[in-house]
Order: structure tokens, then sequence, then C-alpha cells
């Protein structure tokens, strides 16, 4: 109980929503009752989050907009509105219902119109040129390229006057502006508007980190427009740093571009470098599909950059990419010695994926007898990130063998897919949710929950963690004094 009251109640940054995040990944409906009781809380990000987590549990994994409706703020309804696109929490229907609101802020109306686009439809053209008109150049940037995805006759006249609009904004401003645009249209889908991303592009005085933002937000969004962007950036500068770094970009974005735009990366003969190397030939290998043989060049560089753009583009390539890269990563995980630390960020969460994908991978590795606990900790870290039945049967197959770490998490993900637990799993939650295991608050947040559901203690939980009469949840040292009156 502590525990949950003290992530509900926190005013630590981030830990009241990393719990409450938390709690939703569990997907319990038995959440329901408590989502319902705090949706009507004080705190505003306590709000929001409850009603991603009703969303969640629906039948139809879809978010009920009039939740968002009622939410007092603006800010409330701006951050739910940005989450529900953001984890697909809406349909098509849903969205033209929400743009019919009569007090939506011109930033929101066109986050919404995208939506609707990428759902495959037609926002309503009147307010699509209203929005491109505003004096906003993000709005009216993001308005443009869906005018110019529906080939409306308008876009190409409203793009000129948008690029006009940004380009007369400062530098730092004007580079941030376009970032955000492109971005925006790719992730909306918006192939359409590759064109007047690229026109963007040349504008002058952008600064280098948004420059890269922007070209591999072109590059997911449509590469050919990318290519000669990307071409005129490595002719710029030719040097090793540059070319590490737009060669991360052109991975990250998973294009399966031509030969000759990897070999832009190769090194010259006179001054070989393997790194680069390395990107072209795995590049080339990727664009013919030969995974396996991309991501053991790759992840056998062991730069940060170059690991990273390869775990973003492997997961825009698909889980045959994703499945990969993951076990090119495990593999260097599995070779003796300590893990690279400027890449081991990137490789705990390319095990996460790789177990959602296929937690069996995981077994093999997980029985191995010199396995060090750090290394047997980030393997059970990644199955219980995964939290499927699937992924609890690996990590049972190692249960009362691990580490004190490993044991706390194998038992978290067990409660979890579990209609029951044993005594000693039960007390071994509790040592969890008390904070006796070196875990994250998030798990510990889990472990109380799950510790609560298999005791069967849920329905007193909520009354007292939320009553019926109040709006927010009693202080935890409420919930102690009640505690030890009921133990007298």
């Amino acid at each position: 109980m502590r525990t949950l009251l003290e992530g509900i109640r926190s005013d630590k940054d981030g830990t009241q929503h990393a719990a409450l995040a938390a709690l939703r990944q569990l997907r319990d409906p038995a959440l329901g009752p408590l989502f319902e009781r705090l949706i009507n809380s004080e705190d505003w990000s306590l709000r929001v989050d409850c009603v991603l987590g009703l969303a969640e549990l629906s039948a139809s994994g879809k978010v009920d907009i009039a939740r968002i409706e009622q939410l007092p703020g603006e800010a409330d309804r701006e951050a739910a509105i940005n989450a529900v696109i953001a984890l697909k929490l809406v349909d098509s229907a849903q969205v033209k219902a929400m743009l019919a609101w009569s007090d939506l802020p011109s930033s929101q109306r066109v986050i919404l119109a995208g939506e609707l686009r990428r759902l495959g439809e037609a926002p309503d053209s009147a307010l699509l040129i209203r929005l491109a008109s505003s004096k906003t150049p993000e709005v009216a940037g993001l308005a443009v390229g869906i005018l110019l995805d529906l080939k409306a006759a308008q876009a190409a006249q409203l793009a000129a006057k948008s690029r006009e609009q940004i380009a007369a904004l400062a530098p730092a401003t004007r580079s941030a502006v376009i970032a955000q645009i492109a971005e925006a249209c790719s992730v909306d889908g918006l192939v359409g508007a590759g064109p007047y991303i690229a026109s963007l592009l040349t504008l002058p005085e952008l600064t280098e980190e948004n420059r890269q933002r922007t070209l591999g937000s072109l590059l997911v969004l449509s590469p050919t427009d990318a290519y000669p962007a990307l071409a005129a950036a490595v002719i710029a500068d030719r040097s090793t740093q540059s070319l590490l770094r737009y060669g991360s970009v052109l991975l990250a974005s998973g294009a399966r571009a031509p030969a000759a735009e990897w070999a832009r990366f190769r090194s010259s003969a006179e001054a070989r470098d393997e790194v680069l190397d390395a990107i072209a030939d795995a590049g080339t290998a990727l664009t013919d599909g030969d995974f396996t043989n991309a991501y053991a060049k790759l992840v056998a560089t062991e730069r940060r950059s170059v690991l990273r753009g390869a775990l973003d583009g492997a997961h825009r390539i698909g889980p045959t990419a994703d499945r990969a890269f993951g076990l090119a990563c495990l593999a260097l995980i599995m070779k003796p010695g300590p893990t690279p630390p400027q890449v081991s960020e990137t490789l705990l969460l390319s095990l996460f994926r790789l177990a959602e994908l296929e937690p069996g991978e995981l077994r093999g590795p997980l029985a191995t007898d010199s396995l060090d606990p750090p290394t047997q900790d980030a393997l059970l870290m990644a199955l219980l990130h995964a939290g499927t039945p699937a992924a609890a049967e690996v990590a049972r197959t190692i249960q009362g063998r691990a580490s004190r770490t490993g044991e706390g998490q194998i038992a978290v993900l067990v409660a979890r897919n579990s209609p029951s637990v044993t005594p000693s799993e039960l007390e071994e939650l509790m040592r969890v949710a008390g904070g006796g295991v070196n875990v994250a608050f998030p798990v510990r947040t889990q472990a109380a929950w799950l510790w609560l559901r298999h005791s069967k203690k849920i329905n007193d939980a909520i009354a007292m963690i939320a009553p019926d009469d109040s709006t927010t949840p009693v202080d935890k040292t409420q919930v102690e004094k009640s505690q030890v009156e009921k133990t007298q």
C-alpha cells in the first residue's frame, strides 16, 4: 500500500507517471475501478494517465473521447490528445468528433487532421487552408504537408508562402521549426510533402543537429526526396565524424537505400576506417535483405551512434530485422568479459525487443553455467519488460537459481501471468514492493499491485487509496495508521 501511494502521490519529477505507466503496462482489468476513481484527481498528470489506462483496458482498445472532453484544463486535453494519438488509441470517427469541438486550439486541430490523414481519410479542406495560413509556422507547415499529400489545388501556393514564413525566422528558431514539421509529416506518412520538406532543408544557416533530425524524418517519409540532401551533406563535410553521424541517420531511417547511397560512407584508400566501411557493407546487406550479416557487422563496431541507428532502423524495417539485430546484440552480450559501457543502453533495448518477439531465444543463454549475475539480471529484465506468458515460462526455468534481483523480477513476471502464486512467490512480491530487492520503482509498483491482487485485497486497497467521496488519494500516513489499527 505504501509503495502504491508513494507512486500515486509523488511530486517528484516523472515518478508519478512512471508508477502509473507501470500499472497500465500490466493490462489488468482489476485496475479499472482504481483508474475510474483517480480520474477526477486534482493532479493533471494522474488524470491523463487514468484516461489512457481505461482506454487500454477497454474492449475496443480505444479511448472514450468524452473523458478527454471532460478534463478540466486545456493542458490536460492537449496532453491526452497527444498521448492517444501516439499510442494509437483513437479511430477515424473519434478523430472527426474531436475536430468538431469548438474550443480546440489550432495546434491540436492540425495534429488531429494529420492523424485523420494517417488513418487514410481526407480532413476538411477549408479547415486545412485556414490552418495553413496560421501565423504559427509549425501549424501552417503541417497543414501544408497534409494539403500536399491530398494534392489540393491550393497546396503549392500555400507551401511557397509557408517556406517564406519559415525563412524569415531567426536561424535557431527556423532550424527547430523545420525539424518539427518534418517529424510531424513523417509520423503522419504524408509522402506528398516530401519535396516540400526537401526544399526546407535548402534554407540557410540550419543547425547541424536539426538538419540531421530533418533529414532523418525525410528519409523515413520519402527516401528518394531525401537522397539528394544526404549527398549534399556528405559532400560538404567528409570528416570521419560527419560521415559517422550521417551514416547513423541513414541506418536509423530503415531505408533500403541503393548501394550507391551506402557507398558514400566508404572510407578512402588513403585513410581506411573500419567503422565507415562496416556501415557501407552493412547498408548494402540490409538493402539485399541479409539482416544477419548486416547487423553482425554493425554490432561488431561497438560504436554507440552506429548501434543506436541500427536499433531504430531495425524496428522500422520490421520484426525480421528486429530479431536479427537482437540476436547480434545478444551474441555480443554473451561474449566473455565486460559489456562495452558506451553501448550498454542500446544492447538492453535490443534485448527488450527480442524478448517481445522471441522470448525463447533467451532460454539457452539463461541456462549458461558461467553466466554472470549482471548479464543474467539484464536478460530477466528483458523478459519482465515483455511481460508475456511465454516470457514468464522462460524466466521460470531458472527460478530458485537466480540472483536476489533476478528472483524478484521472476516473481513479478510470474505473478503477472498466473491465476495464483505460491506462498513463497507472494512473500517475494512483498519483498520487491517493499524495496528489499534492487529493482526500479516502477517494478516495485507492479509488485505492490500484484501482491494485493493475489492476496485478494484489491477492493480494500482501492477504497483506502481513493475513497468514493474523495478526488485526492489519501496520504500514506493515513494508510499506515489504518493498517496499525487493524492489527490491534
